[in-house]
């Protein structure tokens, strides 16, 4: 059996209630159904059998509003967390692309100027092609 917190249903709201309360009786669904259908409960149980019960003592209570708005706040508040999430990652990931370029352009530069010194010190033109022969 689950327990549900009964002292959320107010005084005056259901009859039933108010008896098992005024009787020392704990307030508990079955309780609840036994006073109310003292000579057995109906054969076939209904939404609408269940919808007379007061909200805690429901199999599966309906949500209030409030339930439904806190539920909604709160995927909003979620959704807004993984957007930024998402843009935060997006923001790193483009630094990191940036910085890896600028590193490949920076290892590439090196690497043209120690070709020209290479070709320099051979005898060659820098852009690397053959010297022109003079006779020519």
């Amino acid at each position: 059996m689950v327990f549900r917190d009964t002292s959320t249903i107010p005084n005056g709201s259901d009859p039933i209630v108010d008896s098992l309360r005024n009787s020392g009786i704990p307030v508990t669904r079955e309780n609840w159904l036994g006073f109310n259908y003292p000579d057995g409960m109906p054969e076939e149980w209904t939404a609408e059998h269940e919808a007379q019960l007061p909200k805690p003592l429901r199999l599966i209570p309906e949500p209030d509003d409030d339930d439904l708005s806190d539920l909604l706040d709160k995927a909003l508040a979620a959704r807004e967390r993984n957007l930024r999430n998402a843009a935060t990652l997006v923001s790193e990931l483009k630094a990191v692309g940036d910085a890896y370029t600028e590193k490949r352009r920076a290892q590439w530069r090196e690497a043209q100027a120690r070709r020209r010194v290479k070709l320099k010190a051979i005898g060659l033109p820098p852009e690397g092609g053959r010297k022109k022969r003079a006779d020519r």
